[in-house]
């Protein structure tokens, strides 16, 4: 197809068409619903703007496919109001505290070290600050997220020390019976 200077298009071979050298528009009237003009010139042109086109932008008779990319209103470009502040539920500092106590009785029996447990007081004191801190920054975390931490804290209070006397119990007993093997074989 060439471009005419006046933005039609005519096909580059003239001989495009039915057997009569009109051109093979499939019936009487085009596809696309334009009319015909009768000169010679203008039968073998096709002017884009003459298309008819639906709803979506496309010509009619074309695939009826949904257009590409998200629905109009559906709030891609629309500002959401964002606000500077929410609200953050406030910590149960009783629940902190124990929480705080737990975790320090538990690494000071892991790590051998029984300074780091924390008394009362010094577990209060260091719940509430903690507990105003994390209100600040919006990171409290919900009473029910509390409960879990202090159940989870709760079983390693007790099956710890548990869990490790059962491992000392077995370390003397096996040595108890290397020394019993030992003592058999060497008689």
């Amino acid at each position: 197809m060439e471009r005419q200077p006046d933005g039609k298009f005519k096909p580059k071979d003239s001989s495009v068409g039915s057997s009569d050298g009109s051109p093979d528009t499939g019936g009487d009237l085009p596809l696309d619903g334009a009319s015909v003009e009768t000169n010679d010139d203008a039968a073998n042109t096709f002017d884009p703007g003459t298309v008819r086109r639906n709803k979506g932008g496309r010509p009619k008779g074309s695939r009826n496919t949904p257009k590409r990319g998200r629905p109009k209103g559906s709030g891609g470009s629309e500002e959401k109001e964002i606000p500077l502040h929410t609200v953050t539920p406030a910590i149960n500092v009783d629940g902190w505290t124990k929480i705080l106590l737990s975790v320090h009785e538990i690494a000071a029996a892991l790590v051998k070290t029984p300074e780091l447990k924390l008394s009362d007081e010094e577990a209060r004191n260091l719940a509430a600050t903690s507990a105003n801190v994390a209100q600040h920054y919006g990171i409290a975390p919900s009473e029910k997220t509390q409960a879990w931490i202090a159940l989870m804290m709760a079983l390693c209070v007790i099956y710890y020390p548990r869990f490790y006397l059962i491992g000392e119990r077995r370390k003397e007993e096996k040595a108890a019976k290397a020394q019993a093997r030992a003592n058999q074989g060497g008689l």
